[in-house]
């Protein structure tokens, strides 16, 4: 496991007091960053890579530490050629996208964003293409070839919740602040034409 960022993410348990925090093992977070402005925080597993032809299966739970509501996290797929590992802007670009002069994730593939805030999901940060500042919403944005360009957003309060969830101990789903994404990529069908 790498952990990256400015702070730099961290586990919660068995390292000693932390930002407050000194969970038993087996009983902490990965912390990404704290609820300060201008922060971004990454982990990412390298030890092996798999094809895209395949599809996969994510599922994690997740909460926030206080703040504001805003930006949010992203889940991203990159190039597994890539030998050192570039995170994107901080902020509404949660990671992946580019802002403001500082570029996006290096050979980004697909970035997921769980944005509260909801500007991961607008152009306002220099990305390509999006709609209107949407508060808690997922959004999906495209490679880096593509400029991250903006392929999709589902405002979650149509669905009667909102992506925030700020309550550390929500470890069931009867709790109301229970957060848990699941992602579920699957490959692209091959069309077959016969002659």
């Amino acid at each position: 496991m790498n952990l990256q960022g400015a702070p730099t993410a961290f586990l919660t348990a068995g390292a000693g007091l932390r930002d407050g925090f000194n969970d038993t093992a087996g009983n902490g977070y990965l912390r990404l960053t704290n609820n300060q402005q201008g922060q971004k925080g990454a982990v990412w597993w390298d030890n092996y890579s798999f094809p895209s032809a395949y599809g996969m299966n994510i599922s994690f739970e997740y909460y926030d530490f206080g703040g504001n509501g805003a930006d949010g996290i992203s889940f991203i797929l990159f190039d597994a050629s890539v030998t050192t590992v570039q995170m994107g802007a901080y902020g509404g670009s949660l990671g992946y996208a580019q802002s403001g002069g500082e570029n996006g994730f290096a050979q980004g593939y697909l970035g997921i964003g769980i944005d509260e805030f909801g500007n991961f999901a607008t152009n306002t940060d220099g990305t390509t293409g999006g709609i209107s500042r949407t508060p808690s919403n997922v959004t999906l944005r495209g490679n880096e070839n593509s400029g991250y360009s903006h392929l999709i957003t589902a405002e979650t309060s149509l669905y009667g919740f909102n992506v925030s969830g700020y309550d550390r101990n929500a470890t069931d789903t009867s709790h109301p602040q229970f957060r848990k994404i699941d992602i579920n990529l699957k490959p692209r069908s091959v069309r077959r034409v016969l002659y």
